[in-house]
């Protein structure tokens, strides 16, 4: 090969960084010699080492679980006066550099110095006798200078030029890889209701770091009430960070003979190391978390009722009670029957115990408004005993008072023909809650809300 054409390939091949040596920090020299140290060199440049393992490698290797690798560049062997740069090396590692495999190796006698990244020295000589490799522990982490020069030829000489084999680095002990595992931070958070069979939900994790060797996964735990597919918390496997899944996780609890979520279940970001053994191997596990309601079906409005006295019902069956309600009346009232409506259309939300919801309205026509009524007063309200409707009639009406619960079964009614009238009633004796008077004056009705509050 001409001279022309060896600098041509050497240029090709090797990747140029730029990296000060301190010349003003160097150490005394290690027992294997007792030569003066060279610090001297000529390519890629006077102070700069070639990146061709960073680039290839990622720097220096480190052990993982199947041991610590080879890393040899066999596209242009080492010449005399040459540095290489090479990154991620561990403090305590113990390293061995070597140019031993290729058809020029052994053509020169070499001479190596390896520049710590402060500038120190970390070993400089012949190497290991067998005029091919040297191996030295490494002082400090980061990038070291692996400089190589003819021996007795400190910045130069006849073979700068000549291949003398292929460079290669490894590790021999302490230099184990840094184990990464992050589960992530979700961002699908806080509750979600499935109320159908068809329904899905998503989940994703961001910032994710899978150790070498393992996996990510989602972990599902029915520790809130869920049932159905494995008793207890499991793992779903080798999963990416987005996905989607309905209740039957996209067919696999089916395929493996297992019942479909139900209930409440929570979820999380999971890595570990061995997926044959992944509980037992979980190395991260996200702080945040989904919780999701799976449910085949959600409440049904059957009717929302007019009452024709102001007041509204709704009629719900279906989903998984007890139920929840919410009008949209400018009181937001929270029963089944809404009461004291003006005329208007009103909608209901009605709100399972799964978080699953169904929708419904009605028109209220007419808000009785009864002219012989000329004051009322309910008192005290809310009670937690003795409760009084006092009223007072323009003309003599017959009165009667109907005190109902929730459910609209009938605790208490009173009757009196009067142009003025006091009713007692004892709550005393009932649970604490909402309940409805109804209040019939002639023909007429109007209703009212009781609050019984705890003793």
């Amino acid at each position: 090969m001409s001279f022309s054409f060896g600098i041509k390939i050497f240029i090709m091949k090797k990747n140029l960084y730029s990296l000060s040596i301190l010349l003003m920090c160097l150490v005394a020299l290690p027992l294997e010699s007792t030569q003066a140290q060279c610090t001297q060199w000529l390519n890629p440049t006077d102070s700069t080492g070639w990146t061709d393992f960073n680039s290839d490698f990622g720097g220096a290797p480190c052990a993982d679980s199947t041991g610590c690798p080879f890393y040899e560049i066999n596209l242009f062997e080492v010449w005399a006066s040459e540095a290489y740069s090479i990154d991620n090396f561990i403090e305590g590692g113990m390293y061995a550099f070597s140019m031993c495999n290729g058809a020029g190796a052994g053509s020169w006698v070499p001479e190596f110095t390896i520049i710590s990244p402060s500038g120190t020295i970390d070993a400089f000589g012949p190497g290991d006798g067998d005029s091919c490799t040297i191996t030295w522990t490494a002082s400090e982490s980061g990038t070291y200078l692996i400089v190589i020069n003819e021996a007795g030829e400190c910045g130069g000489g006849p073979n700068t030029n000549t291949d003398n084999g292929f460079p290669a680095i490894t590790c021999l002990g302490n230099a184990n890889c840094a184990t990464t595992c992050e589960a992530g931070t979700l961002t699908t958070t806080g509750s979600i209701s499935l109320c159908s069979d068809d329904a899905t939900f998503d989940v994703e994790a961001t910032g994710v770091e899978i150790p070498s060797n393992g996996q990510h996964g989602w972990l599902f735990d029915n520790n809130t009430g869920g049932t159905g597919a494995l008793d207890g918390p499991f793992i779903l496997l080798n999963t990416a960070d987005t996905a989607t899944y309905n209740s039957d996780l996209n067919g696999i609890l089916s395929s493996n003979g297992l019942p479909v979520f139900a209930g409440r279940w929570v979820v999380k970001s999971v890595t570990y190391s061995d997926p044959s053994d992944a509980f037992g191997t979980v190395c991260s596990v996200s702080n945040d978390s989904l919780v999701v309601a799976f449910a085949s079906e959600g409440p049904t409005i059957d009717m929302v009722q007019n009452n024709s006295d102001g007041s509204a019902t709704v009629v719900v069956s279906g989903g998984l009670p007890p139920y929840s309600y919410l009008w949209s009346d400018p009181d937001m009232q929270t029963d089944s029957t809404a009461v004291n409506l003006d005329a208007d259309t009103y909608t209901v939300t009605v709100t399972d115990a799964n978080g699953c919801t169904a929708t419904g309205s009605t028109t209220v026509t007419a808000t009785y408004r009864i002219e012989e009524l000329k004051e009322l007063t309910l008192l005290p309200n809310p009670t937690s005993g003795i409760f009084q409707v006092q009223l007072t009639l323009t003309t003599p009406q017959p009165v009667r008072i109907h005190v109902l619960d929730i459910t609209g079964r009938q605790i208490y009614r009173s009757e009196v023909q009067s142009g003025s009238s006091n009713f007692e009633f004892d709550m005393s004796t009932h649970p604490p809650g909402v309940y409805l008077l109804k209040i019939a004056i002639g023909n007429e009705i109007l209703t009212r809300r009781l609050v019984v509050a705890p003793q």
